[in-house]
C-alpha cells in the first residue's frame, strides 16, 4: 500500500503552488554589505550609531535599525566568540585598506587532499625543552 498521503500534482509540477515536500533546509545568514566606507564608518565607532531605525513608528519604537553600519556594529559588540570578533575586524580592515578578497578556485574532479605527519613524541620533545629554556630564562 502506498504511503504518504495523496499528491494532487505530478513530481515534475513547476506551477509554483505544490506544497514543499521534506523538511525545510537552514540556510546560513549572509554577511551584510561592505565597502570601504561603510568599514571606515564601523572600525572608528566606539559605540553604537546615533540614527534611528526608519520604521514610521512613534519616539518610543524599540525597532533596531537594519542598516549595514549597525549590522556590522552588532557581529562586533555582541558577538560572545572571540573569533569570530577577530575574523570581522580583520576582514572590514582588509576592505578599508582595499586588500582583494581571497578566494579559492578549485576545479579538479577529485578533491584536494592534504598529507599531515606529526610524531607526538616529537611534539612532546619539543615542549619538554621549550619548558627547560623557560625556566633557564626566569633563574
Amino acid at each position: 500500500m502506498p504511503r504518504g498521503g495523496s499528491r494532487k500534482h505530478p513530481a515534475d509540477c513547476k506551477c509554483g503552488n505544490c506544497p514543499k515536500l521534506g523538511r525545510r533546509k537552514n540556510q546560513a545568514e549572509a554577511l551584510p554589505e561592505a565597502n570601504k566606507k561603510i568599514a571606515t564608518q564601523v572600525l572608528a565607532l566606539d559605540q553604537p550609531p546615533e540614527h534611528k531605525a526608519k520604521c514610521g513608528h512613534t519616539e518610543k519604537c524599540e525597532c533596531r535599525c537594519r542598516c549595514e553600519i549597525c549590522a556590522w556594529w552588532e557581529l562586533l559588540q555582541w558577538s560572545f566568540d572571540s573569533r569570530l570578533k577577530f575574523d570581522v575586524r580583520k576582514y572590514l580592515t582588509d576592505k578599508r585598506d582595499g586588500k582583494a578578497v581571497q578566494t579559492v578556485n578549485h576545479v579538479h574532479d577529485k578533491p584536494i587532499d592534504l598529507n599531515v605527519n606529526v610524531s607526538i613524541a616529537e611534539i612532546v620533545r619539543k615542549v619538554r625543552q621549550r619548558k627547560q629554556e623557560y625556566e633557564r630564562s626566569r633563574s
